[in-house]
């Protein structure tokens, strides 16, 4: 292929430096090698020929610097609801479970979208080796699974957390139905997340087109989990709006609320930011920087979950704190004692 491109040139054989500037005859070797080549063939002639050019690869991290301070927020949140807890004096319930659950799901999601970057991701896939290419895509079908679990259990977080706080008779029924759909639509989506690909471990070997097996079209996948999940954050958003409105509240505590709740919105927004990357994400192109935007995405949708689904649980502490303040250092200079009633989860 090279040398029908050098023939069909004004380059000769021995001109390296003319050959790695022309770019009609590096556009006509590679459409070549492409289609007559295997993929190994290809990556190897490439990382050959970028050498002898004196070409380094791209390599992209910039996804590690956002996912560290992110991640940082959201341990911060949990770590403070944790806290809240006890200085409230609120019992520990299945919120508080999901809650840690989607914690550690979450930690893990940015422990591998670290440690993939020693495997190779965000660097031009022809500088990887082939082994590192195969174990990329196996550790990659692992985050996807991370993401979907992860983003159950918040939801399911703060679902449970509605119903511990919303009393009323059609409010309950309301959170259960929608506890219900949550798990209704998880389940058969995970289902097909992990048998995308038939067999299974053809989502991580089909990268050098030399195994045999099928999988579905991501992009329709991609698309009708997007549309689904965006369809329920809106819900989750707007629900507790509405019974905020009805609480027997002054106005200013109702607006505090209302702010608080609506927080989750950033949620909805890095959601919608993140489906236009998912597309353009495949496990069989010849370039592995396509995969940063997604993996950033994705991990900063999912700590901005986790951080908003324990900041109700955080303002109680907050009041609770800011009264024992006051109750030790008045206005007046006199100290007063004494112990403020326990926290009821009632006055959420």
């Amino acid at each position: 292929c090279l040398g029908a491109a050098i023939a069909n040139s004004t380059c000769s054989l021995e001109d390296t430096a003319c050959q790695c500037s022309d770019a009609a005859l590096n556009n006509q070797a590679s459409g070549c090698i492409l289609a007559t080549c295997t993929v190994k063939e290809a990556l190897t002639t490439l990382n050959i020929t970028t050498a002898q050019c004196g070409v380094a690869p791209h390599v992209d991290h910039s996804h590690i610097p956002p996912l560290i301070a992110f991640i940082a927020l959201a341990a911060s949140a949990v770590v403070f609801r944790l806290i809240a807890r006890v200085v409230t004096k609120n019992h520990f319930w299945w919120d508080d479970l999901c809650n840690m659950l989607a914690a550690l799901t979450c930690f893990t999601f940015f422990g591998v979208s670290v440690y993939i970057t020693d495997l190779g991701i965000g660097t031009d896939i022809w500088a990887i080796s082939f082994d590192d290419l195969t174990t990329l895509n196996s550790v990659a079908f692992s985050i996807i699974i991370l993401y979907a679990t992860c983003r159950f259990l918040i939801r399911t977080s703060i679902i449970l957390f509605y119903i511990r706080i919303f009393r009323t008779t059609t409010a309950i029924r309301i959170l259960w139905a929608t506890f219900a759909l949550n798990i209704v639509v998880f389940v058969p989506f995970f289902w097909v997340t992990i048998f995308q690909c038939k067999p299974i471990e053809y989502f991580w070997l089909q990268w050098d087109g030399q195994h045999q097996g099928e999988c579905i079209d991501p992009n329709n996948f991609i698309l009708a989990s997007a549309v689904i999940d965006l369809v329920e954050d809106v819900w989750l958003l707007a629900l507790p709006l509405a019974y905020i409105v009805r609480l027997r509240l002054p106005w200013k505590q109702k607006w505090l609320a209302a702010v608080m709740f609506a927080v989750g919105i950033w949620t909805f927004v890095f959601s919608v930011i993140r489906v236009p990357t998912t597309t353009k994400f495949s496990v069989t192109a010849l370039t592995n920087t396509d995969s940063i935007p997604v993996i950033l995405w994705s991990g900063l949708e999912l700590d901005v979950g986790l951080f908003c689904a324990c900041l109700p649980t955080i303002y109680p502490l907050l009041r609770q704190l800011t009264s024992d303040v006051k109750k030790h250092c008045p206005r007046d200079g006199r100290s007063k004692t004494g112990h403020s009633a326990p926290y009821s989860s009632s006055s959420y």
